[in-house]
């Protein structure tokens, strides 16, 4: 079926999905790697994309990394001795420094941290390390490139 423009509104029918639905997109991707797409994550995902320039996507596959795609994950208290939370597992230091201006314990706020996090990395070592995503998870070379493995098979 197809999609029509009319004066830059577009009618849509039942299977007709327009090309700038990112919530959908987002959704459909999580769904299809076998996880339950929450819709307060999706919004969420969307919203920090938008905001710093991330890839939806690459976020959606971070939260499936780091807390199965659950918005309600416990804390979890990482080998260092801090403290992770949320969708994104933000250690409570980035929480503490970097994203201050987030409530990481809500949904939105812990995207917004990661986003940030992740547009941070983006511009500081994209043209440097080619595992600059697995950064998110860990500065240590054999962690980064087993993140690296597990990020791109999603």
């Amino acid at each position: 079926m197809e999609c029509f423009l009319f004066a830059a509104t577009i009618a849509l029918s039942a299977h007709c999905q327009p090309l700038y639905d990112v919530e959908g997109r987002v959704a459909t991707y999580v769904a299809k790697v076998g996880y339950r797409p929450h819709s307060e994550a999706i919004k969420a995902i969307v919203k920090a994309s938008e905001t710093f320039q991330v890839n939806p996507i690459t976020l959606a596959r971070i939260a499936i990394l780091e807390s199965s795609f659950n918005p309600k994950q416990k804390p979890h208290q990482s080998p260092d001795g801090t403290w992770d939370f949320g969708l994104f597992q933000i250690n409570e230091i980035n929480r503490d420094t970097i994203c201050s201006e987030f409530n990481v314990m809500q949904v939105q706020g812990n995207a917004m941290c990661a986003a940030k996090i992740l547009s941070e990395l983006r511009v500081k070592w994209s043209g440097r390390d080619q595992y600059w995503i697995a950064r998110y998870n860990s500065k240590n070379p054999v962690n980064k490139a087993k993140y690296w493995r597990r990020f791109a098979s999603l």
